[in-house]
């Protein structure tokens, strides 16, 4: 590979060295390598800390994908990619809890007035029914197999039947 030639695509006048060649939109793709272009940081990567083993990902610090500075990125699994994603706030489908997911049908509010409604005495096949949910939804919501993450308004028993 050109060095010169791979870092005169990289501008490198600010905190983020960015890259500046072709792009897939998102990462900085340069040459080809197996019969596919490359991602820049990854070269990068190999270039300042040698091969890349098998199942591991370069991830940047930064969180900017273009950006190619060496001390930008680090490497780890892709367990550290999505731990680190879901810690940066950037995860938008099952990584995020709660109303953040964007698979979520219910919202904060909502679990609250299950869990009430629940508490009354409602069964989980009714409350399945007012909320959208299916019955086995509602009941692990109420009983907190769900939505762990909020809070009880107050306690209460359910009877419904745990999962097996």
């Amino acid at each position: 590979m050109n060095e010169a030639r791979f870092w005169s695509n990289v501008d490198k006048s600010g905190e983020c060295w960015l890259w500046t060649g072709h792009s897939d939109g998102r990462y900085g793709r340069y040459g080809r390598r197996h019969g596919r272009d490359e991602g820049a940081h990854r070269i990068v990567s190999e270039l300042v800390d040698g091969p890349i083993p098998d199942g591991v990902c370069v991830l940047h610090h930064c969180d900017v994908t273009l950006c190619v500075r060496p001390s930008h990125l680090f490497r780890g699994t892709q367990r550290d990619n999505i731990a680190d994603m879901v810690v940066k706030g950037r995860a938008r489908g099952k990584e995020q809890n709660g109303e953040l997911n964007t698979n979520a049908k219910l919202t904060i509010a909502a679990v609250l007035h299950l869990r009430a409604l629940a508490a009354q005495g409602l069964s989980s096949y009714r409350l399945g029914a007012l909320f959208g949910v299916s019955q086995s939804v509602a009941c692990d919501i109420a009983a907190r197999r769900a939505w762990r993450s909020v809070p009880l308004a107050q306690p209460f028993e359910l009877s419904c039947l745990p999962r097996a």
